[in-house]
């Protein structure tokens, strides 16, 4: 099937690309002696998760146990939440899932933890932990300087097992010249490293020291001590990523291919991807909803929910017509596939499969 006989708004998927993206993703990390373990958020499919490890990652990461599920069922067993477990719901859930998995997840509170030991111990059962540390985006995580002591709490929560630490460097996204982002990611490497030892060296084993973003995880995962990478984004990439000198847009595997629905002025092209196909959230300085690489003279300025707003750059216009079909970067590809219910994949305008993107919406 060509792609001209799909429906529009259609994410499609160029497995081309993609190949080449995760080629250069696991040979990084083998030369940086790291394990990859992937962020799954970005594309909640396990056809992808599973070609992620076929490529040679170790497992993946996971933001929610729902999205756990959703990949365990399709085989993919050895999994990381990335994220805190709170809630009786959440907990019962979690110790499913742990019978039939490898599964470990992340914490950062006293709390949180205590809830976890109580919940696994009534049990009979014990779950891996990783601390999560905050290197400097400011989100969830401890600070480095109290790490030491969480440990040690762990260490009398009998149910939990610790691994190691694990941070998202996402401050790397900040404005700033790339030197200064590759700069941030180096300095939470090193930070990362750093505790790690002072945990040893206090007699608190920590095989794991994983970091994870996208636009700088060469810096981050070059640092030696670092042991795990899990980037998300980049097995895809995005408009995004190559504002920020992450990638170029020859990189970029997802595309959605929309049509153009009205042109009520000389100077705007409507098309029919709005805010229901593309996301809003903007995760730099880059405020578009997406790039349209075969037309530069174009910029996604704006969304409402079934309408996307091109507008022509100064001094450019556009020969695109009602009806023509155009292809879409997005800004940003975790949320914009969080919207749809299946992507296609295509090698050069050949549609040859599709998927479901089984995790989308799975938030709990």
């Amino acid at each position: 099937m060509h792609i001209d006989e799909l429906p529009t708004p259609v994410p499609l998927l160029d497995l081309d690309i993609m190949e080449r993206n995760l080629e250069r993703i696991v040979s990084l990390c083998r030369e940086a002696g790291v394990a990859y373990r992937p962020h799954v958020k970005t594309h909640k499919t396990p056809e992808l998760a599973r070609a992620q490890v076929l490529a040679g990652a170790t497992g993946i990461t996971c933001a929610k146990v729902s999205e756990a599920e959703v990949m365990a069922r399709a085989g993919l067993r050895d999994i990381f939440i990335a994220y805190p477990t709170a809630g009786r719901r959440r907990l019962e859930r979690l110790e499913r899932l742990a019978r039939e998995s490898t599964i470990s997840v992340g914490v950062d509170s006293a709390q949180g933890a205590k809830d976890l030991n109580e919940y696994f111990q009534s049990r009979r059962r014990q779950i891996s932990v990783l601390l999560e540390v905050d290197t400097g985006h400011h989100r969830c995580g401890v600070l480095p300087g109290n790490a030491l002591e969480f440990v040690r709490f762990l260490g009398n929560l009998p149910a939990l097992r610790f691994r190691g630490i694990y941070t998202h460097e996402g401050h790397v996204y900040a404005d700033g010249e790339l030197w200064e982002r590759l700069d941030r990611a180096r300095c939470a490497g090193e930070t990362m490293a750093q505790l790690a030892g002072a945990l040893r060296a206090a007699g608190l084993p920590c095989a794991v020291v994983s970091v994870g973003a996208s636009p700088s995880q060469h810096a981050a995962c070059a640092i030696p001590g670092v042991t795990e990478n899990r980037p998300g984004t980049n097995a895809l990439n995005d408009a995004t990523q190559v504002h920020l000198g992450a990638c170029g847009w020859e990189d970029c595997a997802l595309s959605y291919l929309c049509t153009v629905v009205s042109r009520p002025a000389a100077e705007r092209v409507i098309i029919d991807g709005g805010s229901k196909t593309f996301t809003s959230d903007h995760l730099s300085g880059w405020k578009e909803f997406g790039f349209l690489p075969e037309h530069p003279e174009l910029r996604f300025v704006a969304a409402s929910e079934e309408h996307g707003i091109l507008k022509t750059t100064a001094g450019n216009g556009s020969n695109l017509q009602v009806g023509e079909r155009i292809r879409v970067i997005p800004s940003h590809v975790c949320g914009s596939l969080n919207l749809h219910d299946r992507l296609y994949t295509v090698r050069g305008d050949r549609v040859v499969g599709e998927w479901r993107i089984a995790a989308r919406g799975c938030v709990e």
